[in-house]
């Protein structure tokens, strides 16, 4: 009985008291490019290291973003943020695809990639809930 005792109380003492697991936040925010929100793209939170963990993110919608807590980045936690969003270029070409398609409009990516692909822009998610809104305006020559 007392080696189980003495077992569960270093089990204790190792891993301490408190909560100190790392908990998946919610995330919002605005994200526009020159001047302008990003009418339809994306947001990734990809884990920095030494830290570990999923992949995270969701759709901008009309220059907002909110990645809900059940799927969004742990808390303490640094993550490089990735954004991307492609628009109609006007450019025009052939559909190939069916019978009598016309003519397709080729979307384009505009976003910079010193904002997804080589990203440099980084984010901590802090424990509380209400620290966590991220507002990125970004420019396009950066």
């Amino acid at each position: 009985m007392r080696r189980w005792f003495g077992v569960a109380l270093l089990l204790v003492a190792l891993t301490g008291c408190g909560n100190s697991a790392a908990t998946p936040m919610r995330v919002w925010g605005t994200v526009t490019f020159a001047g302008e929100p990003v009418s339809d793209g994306t947001i990734a939170f990809v884990p920095i290291a030494p830290h570990t963990g999923p992949t995270t993110g969701g759709q901008i919608l009309k220059g907002q973003y909110d990645v809900p807590a059940v799927v969004g980045p742990l808390s303490g936690g640094q993550y490089r943020v990735e954004i991307t969003a492609t628009r109609l270029s006007g450019r025009q070409v052939p559909n190939t695809i069916g019978f009598g398609g016309g003519m397709l409009n080729v979307p384009e990516m505009y976003i910079p990639t010193a904002y997804n692909a080589a990203s440099k822009l980084q984010v901590t998610i802090s424990p509380q809930a209400a620290e966590n809104q991220f507002d990125f305006p970004l420019i396009a020559s950066p």
